[in-house]
């Protein structure tokens, strides 16, 4: 006699048992996984918690920016990381990674090549004696970083953007979980920056939201030279879109890639406002072009605006 398949394991009493079910976190963990989240360079990144109608969202708003050298879109989950990724991009650094999963073990594909082993966050929350974050006993879940910032020189800074009242009020389990954060970094040998919000005054956030549009300038450093070069020359009290626009003229530029420049200029502080002025182009802007070396090896990238 033939018997029909059996739809499950039984039990000795012959109840079938249920199958056990996965976690919904372990599940979309393993999701985001296999979507290659965390994976890939450039535009080919794709960052480990993004931006989601039903997503996680940080305190604040999050931001999508559209990063026209990268060709891809940035997933920052509040206004913090925003004004921290438009100061990081004022560098001119070769990549950017925001929401950076971090490995749970030893193998690491961004540095299989160093002289010393990189630990894995598991390795490090047990030699500093704290218990790892997990979603099941045998499933630790992936932690991340909020940016990490690669020089071209590939040395690398890794960011970790929270409000100062955060900090200031974290519980000790936060403060274990930073701790792991900037051991898995330091076995790495990469600088680890925490980030408040404290040197993005109202009158500077204003300005970089104001000049976010610079960021798609693509006109090359001749042309936004000759644009300073002849914006230095015209007088320091007129409205500053006369200014511009005497500065377009002379380069042969349209007015609106004229403006664009300009945003572009600030954005990497090449042009230096005055804080605290409305950003109204028919009104005078105090301002004057800044000579800031530039920054390329993680080396010499300091602190925020120093």
């Amino acid at each position: 006699m033939k018997l029909p398949p059996s739809r499950g394991l039984s039990t000795p009493d012959g109840a079938r048992a249920r199958p056990v079910k996965k976690p919904a976190e372990l599940r979309r963990q393993e999701r985001h996984v296999a979507q290659g989240r965390g994976v890939g360079t450039g535009s080919s990144y794709k960052p480990y918690i993004q931006i989601e109608r039903s997503g996680f969202q940080s305190r604040g708003r999050s931001h999508l920016l559209f990063n026209p050298q990268l060709e891809r879109h940035h997933h920052l989950l509040s206004d913090l990381e925003l004004l921290t990724f438009l100061w990081a991009w004022s560098f001119q650094a070769s990549d950017y990674r925001e929401q950076l999963p971090l490995q749970r073990f030893e193998l690491d594909p961004l540095f299989l090549f160093q002289p010393k082993r990189a630990l894995g966050t598991t390795e490090i929350a047990r030699a500093l004696g704290i218990k790892h974050p997990s979603i099941t006993k045998n499933d630790p879940k992936i932690m991340t970083t909020d940016l990490l910032v690669t020089f071209s020189d590939r040395s690398h800074v890794a960011i970790h953007a929270k409000y100062r009242k955060e900090q200031l009020e974290a519980s000790d389990r936060q403060i274990d979980l930073k701790l792991i954060e900037k051991q898995y970094w330091r076995s790495r040998h990469v600088k680890f920056l925490v980030v408040d919000e404290t040197p993005y005054t109202e009158g500077r956030a204003n300005q970089m939201v104001w000049a976010l549009d610079g960021m798609f300038w693509n006109e090359g450093d001749a042309a936004l030279a000759a644009i300073l070069r002849y914006l230095s020359l015209t007088p320091p009290r007129a409205p500053m879109n006369e200014r511009i626009d005497a500065a377009a003229y002379a380069t042969g530029l349209c007015f609106e890639d004229a403006v664009r420049a300009f945003k572009f200029a600030m954005l990497n502080r090449k042009w230096v406002v005055q804080l605290g002025i409305e950003l109204v182009l028919s009104d005078p802007w105090p301002s004057r072009p800044s000579r800031i070396a530039p920054v390329l090896s993680a080396r010499s990238f300091k602190g925020v605006f120093t």
